[in-house]
């Protein structure tokens, strides 16, 4: 968990610092994007990772706690990324022009964020279900 939120985290900032090309991007294509949205996912990516990178930290001292926050941060980006996906699949059926497309998208990217959130969800909890009793609370 350490090196996954450290490396990711990384690449978090990374991306963080280029939302402002990617709105810019997004508006020469004429795509319709919230911005305030696209700076508050960023922000919420950055901290979850790092998050997740402390919580790792917290498992390895077999500490309980670090179990419970991996999971919290986890929700959170889910929660971010749902929120997206609505949001994205609006301008996704706007530039198709077809409605059917924008559902079918958000479908599809709504399971998928679930899906991914579940087996992160199982890895973080391994621990837990490895040896429960040997975490400190």
């Amino acid at each position: 968990m350490m090196i996954y939120g450290v490396i990711v985290g990384l690449l978090s900032v990374l991306g963080l610092a280029t939302t402002e090309d990617t709105i810019a991007m997004y508006e020469d294509l004429e795509i319709e994007v919230n911005p305030i949205y696209m700076w508050v996912q960023g922000i919420v990516a950055v901290g979850v990772n790092f998050a997740i990178a402390y919580a790792g930290n917290q498992v390895r001292n077999y500490q309980r706690s670090g179990v419970m926050l991996g999971l919290y941060a986890i929700g959170v980006m889910l929660a971010v990324q749902l929120i997206g996906t609505l949001m994205f699949a609006d301008a996704m059926a706007e530039m198709a022009g077809d409605s059917a497309m924008g559902a079918a998208a958000g479908s599809i990217g709504a399971f998928f964020q679930v899906f991914c959130a579940a087996i992160c969800g199982l890895l973080v909890a391994l621990p837990i279900l490895a040896s429960a009793d040997s975490l400190e609370d």
